[in-house]
């Protein structure tokens, strides 16, 4: 995929396959609406699970176009399959997840890529053609930037046999919510087995499962568009949205402003929503390290001194915060000015 001789077919348009709704655990009648934003469920980023999880239910729908999903389907469809579920957040804000025009902005494409990698998944078994659990979010913002999550899932249909992966894959096609790319869908591919057989699907434990791009959306393409591009809003009908609060402030340290023109996404390279010294939201990137080269004096580099969680999220200012003997004392409650601005001379 992403070839000069992929064949995109820009007419042909999938129906609703999959269906998740936040906030809920089960479905006792037709897909509810999606939550707006204001009624999302919100999930507090801490490690090892110590936050506040989503909770979710998927099912499979009815044949119906994916701007109006149908029933949802009954045993045996999904029954004893494992289902993914995973969180994709629009870092950016502005009010779309993945790579698109439609915020006005050409230049943000890179920046915008970094919301193709999931901000947290599960793995959840199909019983009565449901399957339901909690999802645990690995990114927030503080209050006044809390970050927007789409959740969406994918499964393998089909039935299992011994001769296909050991009986612990379904035996047929990949279907899936409305995803911001199109995803590997070979399970040989995706599953990271080592070339044996994969072990059982185990609610709760490691997911070796890769959730990447087969091809990554493309708005300049006019066969592609804004086809895999999700609305935060609540009007796309087969995903459903959460909000992202970052954990307790821990700690402090460094994050720049992305540049458009330099910056390429990498899991090194973390952004996060904050606030800017205005009290106005603003996208991080929040800094291991600084490399300044030598280049002489002038060009200076601005970084901010952020409040951070656990998890490196920017963290609500307003709790006090203390380091002690020789090194300044920094403390939140003055959003008008809770982080501080450096700038780094060569």
């Amino acid at each position: 995929m992403g070839s000069a001789d992929d064949l995109i077919r820009p007419n042909v348009i999938g129906d609703a396959d999959l269906v998740v709704r936040t906030g809920i655990t089960a479905f006792t009648g037709p897909f509810p609406p999606p939550p707006t934003p204001a009624a999302a469920p919100i999930g507090i980023a801490e490690p090892f699970g110590q936050g506040t999880a989503v909770p979710f239910v998927v099912a499979a729908s009815a044949h119906a176009p994916a701007s109006q999903p149908g029933s949802p389907v009954v045993p045996p469809s999904l029954e004893g399959v494992p289902v993914i579920v995973a969180a994709f957040g629009d870092l950016d804000g502005d009010g779309y997840v993945g790579v698109t025009l439609l915020d006005g902005d050409p230049l943000d494409a890179a920046i915008e890529e970094a919301e193709l990698d999931p901000l947290g998944r599960t793995l959840v078994m199909a019983q009565g053609g449901q399957g339901s659990g909690a999802l645990s979010l690995l990114a927030g913002g503080p209050p006044g930037a809390r970050l927007a999550v789409v959740v969406g899932a994918a499964a393998y249909a089909g039935p299992m046999h011994p001769g296909y992966l050991g009986g612990v894959v379904p035996d047929g096609p990949m279907v899936m919510t409305e995803l911001p790319f199109l995803p590997r869908t070979d399970p040989f591919r995706a599953i990271d087995f080592g070339g044996l057989a994969p072990g059982v699907a185990t609610p709760g434990g490691l997911l070796a499962v890769e959730i990447e791009p087969s091809y990554e959306p493309d708005p300049l393409d006019t066969r592609v568009g804004e086809h895999f591009t999700i609305p935060v809003d609540g009007s796309a009908q087969t995903v459903s949205l959460a909000v992202g609060q970052s954990g307790q402030l821990l700690r402090h340290g460094l994050g720049a402003a992305p540049d458009p023109a330099t910056f390429r996404s990498a899991t090194r390279r973390p952004l996060r929503p904050g606030l800017d010294s205005a009290g106005g939201r603003a996208v991080y990137e929040i800094l291991r390290s600084l490399f300044l080269a030598d280049d002489g004096s002038g060009n200076p580099v601005e970084v901010r001194v952020l409040p951070l969680d656990r998890l490196g999220n920017v963290a609500d200012p307003t709790v006090s915060f203390t380091r002690h003997g020789r090194q300044p004392v920094l403390r939140g409650g003055d959003r008008g000015r809770w982080s501080r601005r450096v700038v780094v001379r060569r």
